[in-house]
């Protein structure tokens, strides 16, 4: 078996036990919702992410890829002297040529899988590129007034560092990118479309997810993805880990706001449903606003918020 088959054998056995991991996380999140709070709910999804990342769990014994029979040479036969005769003994030996072994064929399903790998991570890394240059070149710098709201929402959510700040028309909604060195998206129209109040509870926002190095958990998910394309529970799995994700934050924003500005955040969610969304297979971009379908769950629970410590 060569290299492709192993790994791909490895990745159907890893899928096969990702998606039991996540039916279980799944059902636990439907029976103890209600009573479970958002960091946790979303901190519930790291057995899923070490089973999937970590090579060295046992794997299960799958064999998609028929074994090979060994090819070995037949030991040549030795014939039986013959009877003497005349006094002489004559010792008959026979040559058998060892018959070539075949030459061996990549599988058809290992090639489709590193095909769907490759066209996935392509796609992810260039639409990443492409839509970085565009933003980049229509940047501009904040004014001194957002630039004080945004050094007041950086302190507030415990940054140590000011990221960078770009405004950009080519930026469709609030987002941070970058995962060495972290900057903050923001669309050109952003001081006009929200009041004081709502532009502070998204930077928060926004701030949170560097904080929380949701940047770092994003590449992971994409490169999980990648290797597990074919799988639509891990899309599906992959989904709600997005949305608990941005359920922590927004339940971070509200424990850092002192003031239990839950309706102002609503309304700040609602206007961003006005916004092209920022999606999230899209690699390197994490938005306060990624997904309108958990746009209905995000403001239950942003309504059913209890204050508690960031």
């Amino acid at each position: 078996m060569n290299l492709l088959e192993t790994v791909f054998e490895w990745v159907v056995s890893t899928t096969i036990r990702a998606s039991l991991v996540a039916a279980a996380i799944l059902t636990i999140q439907m029976l103890l919702r209600p009573w479970m709070p958002a960091k946790w709910r979303h901190l519930l999804w790291l057995p899923l992410l070490l089973v999937m990342a970590l090579p060295f769990v046992p794997a299960l014994p799958v064999h998609i890829i028929p074994a090979r029979p060994a090819v070995t040479a037949s030991p040549a036969p030795v014939s039986a002297p013959a009877p003497e005769a005349a006094g002489e003994i004559t010792t008959a030996t026979t040559t058998n040529a060892v018959a070539p072994a075949p030459q061996e064929k990549l599988p058809l399903l290992p090639m489709l899988w590193l095909a769907g790998v490759l066209a996935t991570m392509t796609a992810g890394i260039t639409g990443y590129r492409s839509k970085l240059k565009a933003i980049r070149a229509h940047a501009v710098s904040p004014s001194p007034e957002l630039q004080l709201e945004i050094e007041e929402a950086r302190e507030a959510a415990g940054l140590s560092r000011a990221p960078l700040v770009w405004l950009s028309r080519e930026v469709e909604s609030p987002a941070v990118s970058g995962l060495l060195r972290p900057v903050l998206l923001l669309p050109a129209e952003f001081p006009a479309t929200f009041t004081a109040t709502e532009s502070r509870l998204i930077l928060l926002h926004e701030f949170s997810h560097i904080k929380r190095h949701d940047l770092a958990q994003n590449w992971l998910l994409f490169a999980l993805q990648s290797l597990h394309w074919f799988n639509p529970v891990i899309w599906f799995a992959f989904s709600r880990v997005r949305l608990d994700r941005e359920t922590a934050c927004d339940a971070r924003v509200l424990a850092l706001d002192a003031n239990d500005r839950r309706s102002d955040y609503g309304n700040a969610l609602l206007k961003m449903q006005e916004l092209p969304a920022v999606s999230g297979l899209r690699l390197g971009f994490l938005g306060i606003f990624e997904n309108a379908s958990g746009l209905r769950s995000r403001i239950t629970d942003i309504s059913r918020h209890r204050r508690s410590h960031p």
